[in-house]
C-alpha cells in the first residue's frame, strides 16, 4: 500500500548517511535527492501515473498509495553542509544537525503538496541511517517534528544494528527489521525464524529482501533464499500479523517480470497471493 523512496550515495562521491563514502552530503546533494524524486515521468510522477493507467483497469483504490521518503543524516562533524538563515552550519552542534533535517523535511513538504498528486499521498519519512550510532540524541526531536506536521517517522535497521530494540525509545513511529539472510549463502534459514522472533519481542515489521540475484534461470541463482523468507513469514504468522516491508535491490522486480522463466512468475504470484489477502483483510 505504500512506496519508500531511498539512496545512500549521490553517485559522485558523496553519501547520505555515514559509513558509505568518504565524504557526506550537502546542502546542494540534499536538495538534489528530493528533486529527482519530482521529475517529470519517474520517481512519484511514474507512480502516479502507472496508478492512473491501471485504475482503467481494475478501477480506483479505495485510498492513495502512500509515499515515504529518505531523509539524509546529517553525519556528526561535517563542516561543509552548507548555510541555513545566513549561517554555515556545524554538524558538531546537534542543534544544528537538527535544524538541517527541519529544512530538509519542509522543503519536501511543499514540493509534495504543489505537485498536487491526486494517487499517492506523503505519509513521512524514513531514516536512511540503518544504525543508530551516530544519531540517538537528535532523532526524538526530528520525529516530534514530523508528527507535528502530521507525518510519520520510518527506519528499517539490520540485523543486530545499534539501537534496533529501542527504536520507539529513539522516537520513530513504525520500524522494520532487515534478516540479511538473502545476500549470503553461509546465513542458514534459521537466521528467519530469529528475526520473526525478533521482530515479534520488540513490536517491529518485518522486511522481505531480494535482488536479480533472485532469478531462476541465473547459474548462481539465490532463487531458494526467497523462498525461504516466504516460507518462514508463513509459519510464524508474519502475513497475518506484522507490518512488511519488501526490499527489491538493482531491478529484481522487473527481471523477475520480464524474464521467461515460469518459476519467477509463480513465486511473485506467491507473494502478490499474500499481499492481496492482506490487504482484504485490512492488514
Amino acid at each position: 500500500d505504500g512506496f519508500l523512496f531511498l539512496e545512500f550515495k549521490d553517485g559522485k562521491g558523496r553519501s547520505f548517511a555515514s559509513y558509505y563514502e568518504p565524504m557526506s552530503a550537502r546542502k546542494s546533494e540534499w536538495k538534489g535527492l528530493c528533486d529527482k524524486y519530482f521529475q517529470k515521468g519517474k520517481a512519484l510522477d511514474a507512480i502516479e501515473s502507472c496508478i492512473d493507467d491501471v485504475k482503467k483497469e481494475i478501477g480506483a483504490p479505495r485510498h492513495a498509495r502512500k509515499v515515504v521518503l529518505t531523509l539524509p543524516e546529517p553525519v556528526p562533524n561535517q563542516k561543509d553542509w552548507g548555510e541555513l538563515n545566513g549561517r554555515q552550519l556545524d554538524f558538531s552542534n546537534e542543534a544544528d544537525r537538527i535544524n538541517a533535517c527541519k529544512w530538509y523535511i519542509d522543503y519536501a513538504i511543499d514540493r509534495f503538496k504543489k505537485a498536487q498528486f491526486e494517487n499517492i499521498s506523503l505519509d513521512g519519512f524514513y531514516w536512511i541511517a540503518e544504525e543508530a550510532t551516530n544519531s540517538r540524541t537528535i532523532l526524538n526531536e526530528i520525529g516530534a517534528y514530523m508528527r507535528s506536521l502530521g507525518y510519520k517517522f520510518y527506519w528499517i535497521p539490520y540485523w543486530n544494528a545499534s539501537g534496533y530494540n529501542l527504536w520507539k525509545k529513539l522516537g520513530f513511529d513504525t520500524a522494520f527489521l532487515q534478516p540479511n539472510h538473502f545476500f549470503s549463502k553461509d546465513i542458514p534459514d534459521i537466521r528467519l525464524d530469529q528475526a520473526c522472533n525478533t521482530a515479534r519481542k520488540f513490536g517491529m515489521g518485518l522486511e522481505m529482501e531480494f535482488d536479480s540475484n533472485v532469478l531462476y534461470e541465473k547459474e548462481d541463482s539465490y532463487y531458494s533464499r526467497l523462498e525461504s523468507y516466504i516460507n518462514a513469514f508463513e509459519n510464524n504468522g508474519v502475513f497475518e500479523e506484522s507490518s512488511i516491508a519488501y526490499y527489491s535491490g538493482t531491478k529484481g522486480i522487473l527481471d523477475m517480470y520480464r524474464s521467461n522463466s515460469i518459476e519467477n512468475t509463480l513465486i511473485l504470484d506467491r507473494i502478490a497471493g499474500h499481499i492481496l489477502n492482506r490487504r482484504s483483510r485490512g492488514v
